[in-house]
């Protein structure tokens, strides 16, 4: 794999940001997963059941899980992008290889692809995979 073409001041302030933003996610799941155990929250699930408007309550029920879903999500990106900086790793696409470049990394600290390989691996997630080929 090519050496990244980041600096040790880039390292540095991109270090810092990934285990900044380690911190506030994981501030914000423990308030997502007290805010579930929270007994007015419980008190207005309860109130929209008695009121018949159980579609709300399982809306807003959904809508705290992916909250929680998605900080999870973001904190395991950056734990991984941690251990690539421990590693050395870091800054390197994961796909191809080639370095990332430190606007992308400013903007999305964890990426771990350049843009042509996230694109691809967006389309792919999307499409579910390339069509196989028909047998003839």
């Amino acid at each position: 794999m090519p050496a990244s073409r980041l600096s040790h001041d880039d390292v540095t302030a991109l270090s810092r940001a990934i285990y900044a933003r380690i911190e506030v996610m994981k501030s914000d799941l423990r308030q997502g997963l007290h805010r579930t155990q929270d007994p007015a929250a419980m008190g207005l699930a309860n109130h929209l059941e008695e009121t018949d408007d159980a579609a709300v309550a399982d809306l807003l029920l959904a809508t705290e899980i992916a909250e929680i879903q998605r900080d999870a999500a973001e904190l395991k990106m950056l734990q991984t992008a941690r251990k690539r900086l421990q590693d050395g790793s870091y800054g390197d696409c994961t796909d191809c290889g080639t370095a990332i470049p430190f606007a992308r990394l400013q903007a999305q600290p964890a990426a771990s692809r350049c843009v042509p390989c996230q694109e691809a691996a967006e389309k792919l997630a999307v499409g579910g995979g390339a069509t196989p080929p028909r047998s003839l």
